[in-house]
């Protein structure tokens, strides 16, 4: 897992995440959230492209004590969502 993260912020040395809101009830936590960068070395075999990238994204975590678990994460980019061209 240290080898993937780490391998990303090569390939992404412009990575960045927002936060655009969030909400907390009780034990659960939900956000969403924005993640751009730019490809700028292989990541996973696969060859940088120099093209920028905009993910949205939500996320809805579980809150038990002092730990965070992450109980689903989604994700979309313009370049892949439904009716793009």
């Amino acid at each position: 897992m240290r080898e993937f993260l780490g391998g990303g912020f090569t390939a992404f040395p412009d990575l960045r995440f927002e936060l655009t809101w969030a909400l907390v009830a009780g034990e659960r936590a939900a956000a969403e959230w924005t993640m751009s960068g730019t490809q700028a070395g292989d990541f996973t075999g696969l060859p940088a492209t120099h093209e920028p990238f905009r993910v949205r994204g939500a996320s809805v975590f579980e809150l038990v004590g002092a730990s965070c678990t992450v109980s689903a994460t989604t994700g979309t980019s313009p370049r892949c969502s439904p009716g793009s061209a």
